[in-house]
């Protein structure tokens, strides 16, 4: 019994290890890497802010952050999901729930204009 607990112990250890490894090779690497590819009736299914690895969800907390992380997760319309980080300005364009057409390259949005009617 308690070798199955060493063993359970172990592959949790090696699971969080190659998860920190995965994590900071892929923060590392430049959102912008890609071709630039625009995407119509691209749904914003959510957005949300984070800085030093806190999310932050309150608009009078955005305001006072030095150094924010704007990211917007989109589905697409062939049904994949995607988390992109972005800047300010387009975050603000994506309201949840909206349909328009997007433009990134790699992981980094980089347009998005809402349809309206």
């Amino acid at each position: 019994m308690a070798l199955v607990g060493i063993l359970v112990g172990l592959l949790g250890g090696a699971v969080l290890i190659g998860g920190l490894i995965y994590g900071i090779a892929t923060d590392r690497k430049p959102a912008s890497l890609g071709t630039r590819t625009t995407v119509p009736y691209a749904k914003v299914i959510s957005r949300y802010v984070y800085e030093n690895g806190r999310m932050v969800i309150a608009e009078w907390e955005i305001e006072a952050l030095e150094r924010p992380r704007y990211y917007v997760k989109i589905l697409w319309p062939d049904g994949s999901v995607d988390e992109l980080e972005t800047a300010e300005s387009v975050w603000r364009n994506c309201g949840e729930g909206m349909f328009g057409e997007a433009e990134r390259k790699g992981r980094w949005l980089g347009r998005f204009v809402p349809y309206i009617g």
